[in-house]
């Protein structure tokens, strides 16, 4: 998933993914000259007894061995997961994005740490050089739809990250109805525990191998060696970096609903220790990301003065820019995307502040709306967090919340002028 996107990661998340296989056709990606941030809304379905329904809810299976997540992130609407030891089952995915954007959703089960929360599965952190004889399995029930049914593998520098991995993600599609095809291009296949596997490498932020089996397979008990093994040997991921997570779920891009997972299981290596820390947060965290934090409302003192001369925020692969020419009434959003011309520029300050040159204004949330989707709008420049960014490879991260800077609510087809900016989730894409 694509941090995530961790979904959990669900960091995402992730996902997330939390880690989302290409940009949203339905959404425009910004950067500072060059960011790439997708539109992810998603609001809270009514839930059921037993069932997870917010986009970020988490609840701990297995006895805390695992974790289910519902990880909806790809467009607004309902989806709604029932866990159970081993498993879930999908009883509700409303809404489709066509096939070349990412999935909707990655519901999922998690074993080992993503975006700094847990499970207690054993021997998670591991080094991919260590990964020995670990074994995982699952069985899954197939649904009308498109999707994919696919494990979703993180790798890090250091054995506890505790936002997005800066490692690798490692995928293993087992299974799928009408998918798009993974991130990147074939470089070859491999035979691995007896199937064909198209191998896929490609680049979203972080580096991406997946592995597509040719026959799909509606249960598989898998060594992981073989897997990472080729993932070293292809340069996509290095042989001390951690192992952090072990995730099965599935990618939607259209229906969904009665797809499930059963059996799931992570075996650790040979000799490995009992792991997993469960102090962190469970039902109703996000998966993809840090949890956001209060908006505080902007000063009402005088701007200082600033000094101009920064930088186009563009939307990657179009022609619009970040702008302030809108009145801020109702139905007129503030801050949207723009044409781009000279009047655009802004200046990321050392200190964090994302100025507006023109105004010597800064950008920042909607006072007391920190969840995804969150407007942004120019406010008085007061030194405060809840107006400091921070650039993460292609993305501008809002400290305070840990969100990113993104085109939303759902964008149909290439961004109008006037479409609105808002604070969303980040998935790296």
């Amino acid at each position: 998933m694509r941090p995530p996107r961790d979904p959990a990661p669900p960091a995402l998340s992730p996902r997330l993914r939390a880690a989302l296989t290409t940009a949203l056709a339905a959404a425009a990606a910004l950067a500072l000259m060059v960011t790439g941030l997708v539109t992810t809304t998603a609001p809270q379905a009514a839930a059921a007894p037993g069932q997870l329904c917010g986009e970020i809810d988490v609840q701990p299976v297995d006895g805390g061995a695992y974790s289910v997540q519902n990880n909806r992130f790809g467009i607004p609407g309902g989806q709604c997961v029932t866990a159970r030891d081993g498993g879930f089952t999908v009883d509700q995915a409303d809404g489709a994005i066509a096939p070349g954007g990412p999935p909707k959703s990655y519901p999922s089960l998690v074993a080992g740490c993503h975006w700094g929360r847990c499970t207690d599965a054993p021997g998670l952190p591991v080094r991919a050089s260590d990964v020995g004889d670990a074994r995982t399995a699952v069985s899954i029930t197939r649904a009308p739809g498109s999707w994919n049914a696919a494990y979703d593998i993180w790798f890090a520098s250091t054995p506890d990250p505790q936002g997005q991995n800066d490692g690798t993600e490692l995928m293993i599609w087992i299974d799928g109805e009408d998918a798009p095809d993974p991130i990147g291009e074939v470089v070859g296949s491999v035979t691995i525990g007896g199937a064909v596997w198209d191998v896929w490498q490609g680049e979203i932020g972080w580096d991406v191998i997946s592995f597509v089996r040719r026959e799909g397979a509606t249960s598989v008990d898998l060594a992981l060696e073989p897997f990472v093994r080729e993932a070293i040997e292809r340069g996509a991921t290095e042989p001390g970096w951690w192992m952090t997570s072990v995730q099965f779920g599935f990618e939607p891009w259209s229906g969904g609903e009665g797809l499930a997972a059963d059996d799931f299981s992570w075996t650790p290596p040979s000799g490995a220790e009992p792991g997993g820390d469960t102090s962190g947060p469970t039902t109703g965290q996000e998966p993809a990301g840090p949890a956001p934090a209060p908006i505080a409302p902007p000063s009402t003192e005088p701007p200082p003065a600033r000094a101009s001369g920064g930088a186009l925020v563009r939307q990657a692969g179009g022609d619009r820019c970040l702008d302030a020419r809108g009145s801020g009434a109702a139905g007129d959003p503030q801050v949207a995307l723009w044409e781009c011309d000279d009047s655009q520029t802004w200046t990321l300050e050392p200190g964090g502040d994302l100025v507006h040159d023109d105004t010597g204004a800064c950008l920042g949330p909607v006072s007391g709306e920190a969840g995804s989707a969150a407007p942004v709008e120019l406010q008085v420049c007061d030194a405060s967090e809840v107006q400091r960014w921070e650039r993460d490879g292609d993305e501008l991260v809002h400290t305070a919340s840990g969100r990113c800077l993104t085109v939303g609510p759902t964008v149909v087809g290439a961004p109008a002028n006037g479409t609105p900016i808002t604070v969303g989730r980040c998935l790296g894409a």
